[in-house]
């Protein structure tokens, strides 16, 4: 059994001692951390495809301080070319730049999972950690991507506070590590001034308009592209014009690519459609910022569906806001008929498992290669 899988079921075991039994919270908190540590370590000794290792590695060797003149037209965004220099300076090993950049975003999630936005956070935080794994590997593969999404999910805090100055830092330097983090500068808004009703209707009317006009939308964002910011134009015409055609690595066509992206995306909305009618309708249930963080999904399956029309690597976008789905998900534990019954909290629990098992499986079919190491 691959690593991959050693990690899934381990999780799974720790996810349900905390869904079952009364085991403190710090001792959760010590398993998180044994977890996060363990991906530091993954992360840093890690040599193959994914994260598209050879492409940064090539750039740590090759980016010198005039690099940092081209703030806006540089190979990569400046705080990611400023972070390879830096460590360049002390150490010209691209390893050590992989550990540096690791411990930046295991230590990011750690804060995430153990001293999180909401008391659902906190209580789950082995089960958010769970799915986090099952959809993205725990951001083991670090890669530009990787650390801006980290800084956009730790900035809903500050959301979440109304403290509009750290959370518009957060994505700042969300985007000085990757272009497309622009997107989350509407999460604000998303959060406190739009009604829900308006993003429900508009996040089904976007994946309408992607089947009614999927082949206009390249044509749409060029001119977009053509108004924008030089950093910005350039991300959009790489993307245009690599096309559905490349999938960076992936194996799956784009035909089932994009079913099972939308398949999952309305089994979401449909459970967290329910989970936010009950919270309406029962006044004891729990469930603060709920809608909202709901809101921050259905933006994401708005910009998936119309992103995955352009290219796969556009869709990259939509990640931090689709990545809520695991700050979502935990909520149905939270349901009354959940804490009396635990026979029935167990059957959902055991669902949950085999929804997340089946993510998981068809993410190692999608061009996961095994985990080879510097020592190999």
């Amino acid at each position: 059994m691959s690593i991959y899988y050693i990690i899934f079921w381990s999780l799974v075991f720790f996810s349900f001692l905390e869904q079952f039994t009364n085991i403190r919270r710090g001792f959760k908190k010590y398993i998180v951390f044994l977890y996060s540590c363990l991906f530091v370590l993954m992360s840093t000794v890690y040599i193959g495809m994914l994260g598209d290792y050879h492409e940064y590695e090539n750039f740590f060797y090759y980016v010198s301080l005039k690099d940092l003149r081209y703030v806006f037209n540089g190979w990569f965004e400046f705080l990611y070319t400023l972070a390879n220099l830096i460590v360049k300076i002390y150490v010209n090993n691209y390893v050590v730049l992989r550990f540096v950049l690791a411990v930046f975003v295991m230590s990011v999630w750690f804060e995430i999972y153990v001293s999180g936005m909401s008391s659902i956070i906190q209580n789950n935080s082995v089960f958010i950690m769970l799915i986090v794994w099952t959809l993205n590997f725990g951001n083991v593969f670090i890669a530009r991507s990787t650390i801006s999404i980290a800084l956009c999910l730790y900035s809903m805090r500050y959301v979440e506070k109304k403290e509009f100055r750290n959370y518009f830092l957060c994505t700042a330097a969300a985007f000085g590590f990757h272009t497309m983090s622009i997107c989350w500068i509407i999460v604000y808004p998303l959060f406190h001034k739009i009604k829900h009703q308006v993003i429900y209707l508009f996040s089904l009317l976007s994946m309408v308009f992607v089947m009614l006009f999927y082949d206009k939308i390249p044509g749409m964002l060029a001119i977009v592209a053509r108004y924008s910011p030089p950093r910005i134009q350039r991300s959009l015409y790489v993307y245009i014009n690599s096309g559905i055609e490349n999938m960076f690595g992936m194996q799956y066509s784009m035909r089932f690519t994009i079913l099972k992206g939308m398949a999952n995306i309305f089994l979401m909305i449909a459970l967290f459609s329910y989970l936010n009618f009950r919270y309406k309708k029962r006044a004891d249930i729990e469930g603060v910022c709920f809608e909202k963080y709901f809101n921050v999904y259905l933006a994401g399956t708005a910009i998936y569906a119309v992103s995955m029309s352009v290219s796969i690597g556009l869709s990259r976008a939509a990640i931090p806001f689709t990545l809520t789905s695991a700050f979502l998900i935990p909520h149905i534990f939270n349901l009354p008929e959940m804490r009396r019954k635990i026979a029935f909290r167990f059957v959902v629990f055991v669902f949950l498992i085999m929804y997340l098992y089946l993510r998981f499986y068809l993410n190692i079919g999608n061009g996961t290669d095994d985990f080879n190491t510097i020592f190999q």
